[in-house]
């Protein structure tokens, strides 16, 4: 029951105008970030979703701390994970995963750091 609480906590934590967002649409903005720092292209306002999806999911987890499941528990690296790393684990995961697209954004995104990042 806890976990399903943190799940739904986390999710809620990024509805934006009540309309979340799946993993279908996050992929598409990371791809975009991608392309921004690659200086492929400039999407500011999809680069800037991606961006700021997954420092809420780093943040919520980090603020949750020990209440956090093991499973989803995100630990990073001592001198931390940069922005563009973390970017590319997500997209990775997403482009890996496709059957899971559906789910909320903030759900795998939290997935997909724990996969790169778990707590021993």
């Amino acid at each position: 029951m806890k976990a399903w609480v943190i799940t739904v906590a986390l999710a809620g934590a990024l509805v934006s105008s009540g309309v979340m967002a799946d993993g279908t649409q996050l992929l598409m903005e990371c791809q975009a970030a991608i392309r921004v720092m690659d200086n492929l292209e400039v999407e500011g306002v999809k680069a800037g979703v991606c961006i700021g999806t997954i420092q809420s999911v780093e943040e919520m987890v980090a603020m949750l701390g020990k209440d956090v499941p093991k499973d989803m528990a995100i630990c990073l690296p001592t001198n931390g994970a940069n922005g563009g790393q973390a970017i590319r684990i997500v997209t990775k995961y997403l482009e890996n995963n496709p059957k899971q697209l559906h789910f909320p954004s903030a759900l795998l995104t939290s997935m997909a750091l724990s996969d790169a990042f778990p707590c021993n």
